[in-house]
């Protein structure tokens, strides 16, 4: 007589990963490995390919210019776009969210959404970067851990086509800082929009940027600033590259594109070494060459003021030119600044050396967030 196998399945239409086959044999009967066998494999190899093709669907890169460009949102709310093969900004929208928001940091998804952290309410909006209109509350509310942080989205990994929000948490109490355990990696809980902590980083302060196959990477520290490759699962920092003479400056962002780093950092004020060398020959040249007097002046520059532990350290021939001649010039206010772009080669194509280069010595806004969508390019073009 012939065994009878019982098979039974269940298709969850919405939820295609809730497809389940389960199939027993009589009690006492061995599988016989025969018809009611095979009927189950090609079940089972059905709904695999029906939740494989769903999870690519829901998953996939939309079409827009968020596959090739890097977006960037300025300090008054401006968003632009910045197109890496021509080295251009442009302009996409001048006011975002009807201008009620204040751009702390930004990242944009696979479908070319922009998120993007409010600094006064530490929510986060979200908001078309190819068809930007009103800005929609995504529903994240601020906790304790993560009030302020810099954010990417970066794919599950190899053979996952989907992604998460990651967060690089920031105090927010002055400038950015290195030591133990200052800082945190979270990721964001979709179902809950809540961002849960990972691990612990050395850093208070620091942008991400991430990739659609799965690394992740991180930009802070106290000068010199580093490159960090993260572990996304626990914080731990797999390699870590120090950008000598490079600072983050007060308003910092970060994207990766074709194997490079982009780094958005606030430009020199452009007139302050002309003043010097006008007003003061010589002292510039000389206060460069002193490695304490050349990162005292960094610091003033940076934060636009003069204080003892922040450009006090300076020569007294940079302090007298400062206050004499060229604090117009030199210490300018966050608003009055503008950003450069540097790129990082850090896949080395170029140059083993990992070569900086400033692309644009002077940007058309004050860059404070950056997010590269992990559909653009992983590799040089």
């Amino acid at each position: 007589m012939l065994a009878t196998r019982y098979c039974s399945f269940t298709l969850a239409l919405l939820l295609p990963a809730a497809l389940t086959v389960a199939c027993s044999n009589p009690p006492g009967e061995p599988s016989d490995g025969g018809d009611g066998e095979a009927l189950v494999d090609g079940l089972a190899d059905l709904t695999g390919d029906i939740v494989a093709d769903d999870a690519s669907a829901v998953c996939a890169c939309s079409p827009g210019l968020h596959n090739d460009r890097i977006f960037v949102v300025s300090d008054d709310g401006e968003l632009w776009n910045y197109e890496p093969a021509a080295n251009a900004f442009a302009l996409v929208a001048s006011m975002i969210c009807g201008g009620g928001v204040q751009p702390f940091s930004m990242a944009v998804d696979e479908r070319g959404t922009a998120w993007i952290l409010d600094v006064t309410s530490r929510r986060i909006y979200t908001l078309d970067v190819n068809e930007p209109g009103g800005c929609v509350d995504s529903g994240y509310r601020p906790g304790s851990v993560f009030g302020l942080f810099g954010m990417a989205f970066t794919g599950d990994g190899p053979g996952n086509a989907c992604t998460h929000l990651y967060a690089f948490s920031y105090s927010g109490s002055g400038p950015f800082r290195e030591g133990p355990g200052l800082g945190a990696l979270g990721v964001l809980d979709p179902d809950t929009m809540e961002l849960r902590r990972l691990g612990p980083l050395d850093f208070d302060g620091g942008e991400l940027a991430g990739t659609r196959s799965g690394r992740l990477f991180g930009f802070g520290g106290a000068l010199p600033a580093k490159v960090l490759d993260l572990d996304k699962s626990d914080a731990t920092v797999l390699d870590m590259l120090s950008l000598d003479g490079f600072a983050q400056t007060s308003a910092a962002a970060f994207a990766f594109f074709g194997g490079d780093a982009y780094l958005f950092t606030e430009a020199p004020p452009a007139g302050c070494e002309a003043c010097f060398d006008t007003s003061c020959p010589g002292v510039w040249d000389s206060c460069r060459a002193d490695p304490v007097c050349s990162t005292q002046l960094d610091c003033a520059l940076e934060t636009g003021d003069v204080t003892d532990e922040c450009g006090g350290g300076m020569s007294a021939e940079a302090l007298d030119c400062l206050a004499r001649s060229c604090g117009e010039a030199c210490l300018l206010s966050p608003r009055a600044r503008v950003s450069r772009v540097t790129r990082l080669d850090h896949d080395a194509s170029d140059s083993p050396d990992r070569d900086l280069v400033v692309l644009v010595p002077e940007a058309p806004i004050r860059v404070v967030g950056a997010g590269t969508s992990p559909c653009v390019p992983e590799v040089p073009l």
